[in-house]
């Protein structure tokens, strides 16, 4: 599925234009000002909704602050309009959100990880409903769901059929037919998660490596024409690297090949999906990749994010790293593009984009949480202002025109976005199947192209008995 239709959020960029005032003087990220309206064509009548100024409640963790991003809008609320288009909009966006069903949008912001488990639980166990929602990334929902702190999201009864639900989301947080969280338009964290490849126009120009744009449209770039390009720039002097990630570049390769490490089958029971042996093949090639002098791995070598990206502008052909890098790009260079991560084979014709699971948020209700009218209510109006005052925002202004530098690479973030993987056996960590993909210490990449098979296979046994365990505590939840 298509995630964002330029056409459509063009289109919906100009009907806001009747209920919200045009941007203003573009000085830094440009200004829009506060004028809102709530007379434009809503898909969903909340006429009769009034919940007299609830304050809505959102615990939500520091995704941005503890991933090293900056310069990023929170998504879900701001004080106050300002010289930044995005917050602008994220303002405008709850300020219509008030005005359709009468609530205010408050937050929480906590560390992520176990500082937000505990809030959150202590909440819980208390019973005094503090919190409306909880906004956090997806490695610390399965605790979540262990300690039963989150609600099955069916309780709300949402028409999850319009356009600001995210359906793949939806359906890869399904289990045994329980709902435990949500992504939708609301939220962009899950957006920028998102894997791309960003190139150096200026060394592949100087490399003479063809049009990478017209590879792509062709469905000849492939994973060898990456390692083909990136052993040229290697070549090209010292301190060269033709790409660089980090430890996950291995299961982004892997959801590029559109393999996943646990999916569901025809009858939505979930399976182990790596003992076959084009997984095997595949993961031995890229932690292979992952061991050449032409590959560069930042954890590896102790760098952050930041410091990475510095070394763009001459030491690096291909940064693959999730789409949030624009905002660190930006403040740099302009010789770069983006392009969808490269096909592993002819097996699938698309082009698939891993969604870091480490990175991305969900939204999930905490178990004391009774309200589901308002609560749905209330999700249900931010997702549909969201996709009309935000999203158009998000993509046509920031990505598209603000960090994207030529027509080409807008196009290539609609594919990008097109097929987009939710791994449910690493967003619920499955009976410990990261560990077969994510290695940590440059001893186990070295040895992992000889030990990838067996590790596979050994670990067969403990990845069906962890869905077997999770399925059965979710169906008796």
């Amino acid at each position: 599925m298509k995630l964002f239709k330029r056409g459509l959020c063009l289109i919906l960029a100009l009907l806001m234009l009747v209920s919200l005032a045009a941007c203003a003087d573009k000085g830094g990220d440009g200004e829009s000002n506060d004028s809102v309206s709530t007379s434009g064509d809503w898909e969903i009548d909340f006429s009769d909704k009034d919940y007299e100024g609830y304050e809505f409640t959102i615990l939500r963790a520091t995704i941005e602050e503890n991933h090293g991003w900056s310069g990023i809008p929170i998504d879900l609320a701001v004080d106050e309009m300002s010289g930044d288009i995005l917050g602008n909009a994220v303002y405008n966006r709850n300020q219509t959100l008030s005005e359709l069903v009468n609530v205010s949008i408050k937050l929480e912001m906590v560390e992520m990880g176990a500082k937000l488990t505990n809030a959150l639980s202590t909440s819980v166990m208390s019973g005094d409903g503090g919190y409306d929602l909880t906004v956090l990334h997806m490695r610390g929902f399965p605790t979540l769901i262990n300690q039963g702190l989150v609600k099955d999201m069916n309780e709300l009864e949402l028409d999850t059929s319009y356009s600001w639900w995210d359906k793949e989301a939806e359906e890869a947080l399904n289990i045994a037919g329980k709902q435990f969280a949500m992504i939708s338009d609301v939220t962009y964290v899950d957006k920028l998660s998102t894997i791309g490849v960003f190139y150096n126009t200026t060394m592949a120009e100087n490399l003479k490596i063809p049009n990478l744009y017209e590879m792509v449209d062709e469905g000849t770039w492939t994973f060898e024409k990456m390692k083909e390009f990136a052993l040229i720039a290697t070549n090209s002097g010292e301190e060269v690297y033709g790409i660089s990630s980090q430890n996950d570049f291995s299961y982004y390769m892997m959801h590029a090949a559109n393999i996943q490490t646990v999916s569901k089958d025809n009858n939505g029971e979930l399976v182990y999906k790596l003992a076959y042996q084009r997984p095997v093949s595949m993961l031995q090639e890229v932690f292979t990749v992952m061991n050449e002098g032409y590959f560069f791995n930042r954890q590896l070598n102790d760098l952050d994010v930041d410091e990475t990206v510095q070394m763009f502008g001459d030491q690096t052909l291909f940064l693959v790293r999730p789409l949030q890098t624009f905002y660190s790009l930006k403040n740099y260079y302009d010789n770069y593009g983006v392009l969808p991560m490269p096909k592993y084979d002819d097996v699938y014709e698309g082009y698939y984009s891993s969604v870091n699971n480490h990175a991305a948020s969900l939204m999930a209700v905490p178990m004391t949480n009774n309200e589901n009218e308002r609560t749905a209510d209330v999700l249900q109006a931010w997702g549909m202002t969201s996709e009309k005052i935000v999203i158009p925002e998000f993509y046509d202004r920031i990505l598209s025109t603000r960090m994207v530098n030529d027509e080409d690479s807008v196009r290539m973030l609609d594919i990008i976005f097109e097929n987009r993987i939710y791994d449910v056996g690493l967003i619920f960590m499955l009976g410990n199947v990261e560990s077969i993909v994510l290695l940590s210490s440059k001893a186990q990449i070295e040895r992992a192209p000889g030990t990838i098979a067996s590790s596979i296979s050994s670990m067969k046994s403990s990845v069906e008995t962890g869905i077997k365990d999770f399925v059965d505590q979710i169906q008796g939840s």
